[in-house]
């Protein structure tokens, strides 16, 4: 893969992390705001700069500075990793010291997977740092019985023989979802299935899969979050698509906030459920950019943004007059007293 013309590499050393590569995609200025990412098991930086190609991101790409965080030893071609690897919860205290020394004061976060789970303990622990966070596919529980054992097999065999198919199986259905999709046309399954072909060329010759493996159980042995979720202060939009293996486990967790917040609770918690779709980054960019935009312009943070010409059909109790309207930096609030409908996104292209 080819790097963004505009991107610059950084290289940081963190306490937990150790050494780490960070890329900025954008140009750096006081008004400028940033997002940072993490990716998912099976990728780095580079999964959400193809994000940022798509066309439909073109104003809100160069609207912000993206700071994307390669984990230890996910960037192409990385080197064995002598040390181990940090927990979920040890990587999301080294982006508070990532933020001081790169001189972040507020930033947005996005994150898929893995990375999401990540991004919302930080969101937890520096709630002080967050004007609001856009996790993909966020699970709360802890690994299953069954995932721990399968998860035990495919480690091994990372471990000792590289990738493999039993690993590359399991990668492509934590990060697709189930292959049983109804297309709407044959364009559309053919992207995907380059897309999945692309995914496993990139295992298969640019991670590094002894490095990949301590990433693996590293994500497996993850606390339980929901017990944490109830300190989540900061605004929120959680996304999913509905063929996706952890969608119910996103709605979960969702249910589970709703649950611990008081009902007079001002900062917004919303969930939006893309139709037909498991990876929603991959098989409607689209869709994403509109939630994304709105949930952006909830913040105050682009309130003269034009929005795509076509209407989306969303159920909510909010109007989107009231959606669109700026709160300022530090809210997503509303004069709703019940938490909003899930959002669900079909037929909106």
């Amino acid at each position: 893969m080819t790097a963004l013309c505009n991107e610059q590499k950084v290289t940081l050393t963190l306490p937990k992390m150790g050494i780490i590569n960070v890329y900025i995609q954008g140009t750096r200025s006081p008004k400028e705001q940033i997002i940072l990412t993490v990716h998912d098991l099976g990728c780095n930086h580079y999964q959400y700069e193809e994000f940022l190609s798509n066309p439909k991101m073109a104003v809100l790409s160069q609207k912000f500075v993206w700071i994307h965080v390669d984990l230890p030893g996910q960037g192409d071609g990385d080197e064995d990793l002598e040390a181990n690897f940090p927990s979920m919860e040890d990587i999301a205290t080294d982006l508070r010291d990532l933020c001081e020394q790169m001189k972040l004061e507020s930033v947005v976060l996005f994150g898929e997977g893995a990375g999401a789970n990540i991004l919302a303990r930080f969101a937890i622990n520096s709630e002080h740092l967050v004007l609001g966070a856009i996790l993909i596919h966020c699970v709360g529980t802890t690994a299953s019985m069954i995932e721990s054992l399968k998860d035990k097999v495919i480690n091994w065999k990372l471990n000792s023989i590289g990738m493999n198919p039993t690993a590359e199986s399991y990668l492509v259905l934590h990060r697709f979802g189930t292959q049983s999709i109804k297309f709407k046309n044959a364009e559309t399954e053919i992207e995907l299935k380059n897309v999945i072909e692309s995914y496993k060329y990139n295992l298969k010759n640019s991670i590094n899969p002894k490095n990949l493996y301590k990433f693996i159980n590293s994500f497996m042995t993850r606390k339980y979050l929901g017990e944490r979720i109830a300190k989540l202060n900061t605004p929120t939009l959680f996304l999913t698509g509905a063929l996706a293996i952890h969608s119910k486990h996103v709605h979960s967790l969702h249910e589970v906030l709703l649950k611990a917040k008081p009902a007079d609770q001002k900062v917004k918690y919303e969930l939006v459920q893309i139709d037909g779709v498991a990876n929603v980054l991959t098989e409607a960019p689209e869709k994403v950019v509109v939630s994304l935009q709105y949930f952006l312009q909830g913040l105050g943070l682009v309130s003269n943004l034009r929005l795509p010409n076509e209407p989306i059909k969303i159920n909510r109790r909010m109007s989107m007059e009231d959606y669109d309207r700026p709160r300022g930096t530090g809210s997503f609030s509303s004069s709703m007293q019940s938490p909003i409908k899930i959002a669900t996104l079909d037929e909106a292209y």
